[in-house]
């Protein structure tokens, strides 16, 4: 009994400290950090118009490459196609980066060496970055395993 005692005023000490150290403390503000993580939409999971349609081709696609006709394996497919439009998104977004970043091209003036000036922000870079070493990559890893257990199916049968 007494051992439950000294664990809950632990815990209510360790709360007290822990709240002491920063953080989002108004309604306000929690409301501002939950959207921190969207920045792009690449990972989201709500699918646009645009999406839809090709959601839809998609997986009656793959429905008849894989010969899709138990429901765990309908999952699994659902999963990959979902995956595969993250995907585009990703490659999108990396088009409209490029685009943009060329359209904020600056040419030197006459007699400038090229490599005295920078063409483009540090800002796109940042951007450029995140959605080819971070995005992508897990994006086609995950792809490439689903695949694989959409192919493992069709072994067994």
């Amino acid at each position: 009994m007494s051992n439950d005692k000294t664990k809950k005023s632990r815990r209510r000490k360790a709360s007290k400290e822990n709240g002491k150290k920063g953080g989002v403390k108004t309604e306000e503000g929690k409301a501002i950090s939950s959207r921190n993580a969207l920045k792009h939409g690449i990972l989201a999971n709500a699918l646009s118009g645009y999406d839809k349609i090709n959601y839809k081709t998609i997986y009656e696609l793959l429905s008849k490459e894989f010969q899709v006709t138990k429901f765990s394996h309908e999952m699994i497919l659902e999963q990959l196609v979902i995956c595969y439009i993250k995907l585009g998104r990703c490659l999108r977004c990396e088009n409209d980066l490029i685009r943009e970043g060329t359209q904020e091209l600056k040419l030197p003036p006459l007699g400038v060496a090229y490599e005295d000036q920078a063409f483009i922000d540090e800002d796109f870079y940042k951007r450029m970055e995140l959605v080819l070493t971070k995005y992508e990559p897990q994006l086609v890893k995950r792809l490439q395993s689903l695949i694989k257990q959409l192919e493992g199916f069709q072994t067994q049968v």
